[in-house]
Order: structure tokens, then C-alpha cells, then sequence
């Protein structure tokens, strides 16, 4: 999170929902605290992201690990 603002300005990236989405997924919710100091539209980006990743992961968890536990036995 403390890099992200200024790869985006090395990479020029303006755009609120790439920075926000990016930031989120990545940094989860130290992130989304950079991303609101910087700009609300990038915090609510951010924390879209975040809830997304979280909800995306509890659902598949499950299946990943009972395949995991397949494979290794």
C-alpha cells in the first residue's frame, strides 16, 4: 500500500476504479485506508475489492481444500 501511488504515477494510472480495484485486492484494508487519504472514489473501489475478495474466498476455500486433501493422499 505504500508503493501503490507511486507505481501508479509511474505508470500513469488516473483512472479511480483501476487504482481502487488494484489496491484493494492487494492490500485488503491498509489499502483501502492509503486509498481513502488519496481519494474517496479510490477508497470505495478499494473497498468493493476487498469485500469481493473476501466473499470469493470464503466460497471457494472449501473446494480447494478438500482438493488439496485429495491430491496429497
Amino acid at each position: 500500500s505504500l508503493l501503490a501511488y507511486p507505481v501508479y504515477q509511474l505508470l500513469k494510472i488516473k483512472h479511480p476504479i483501476a487504482k481502487g480495484l488494484t489496491i484493494g485486492t492487494v492490500s485488503h484494508a491498509l489499502g483501502t485506508a492509503t486509498a481513502f487519504e488519496h481519494s474517496q472514489k479510490d477508497a470505495a473501489f478499494s473497498s468493493l475489492a476487498l469485500v469481493l475478495c473476501g466473499v470469493i474466498t470464503s466460497l471457494l476455500a472449501p473446494f480447494v481444500m478438500t482438493l488439496m486433501l485429495s491430491l496429497s493422499s
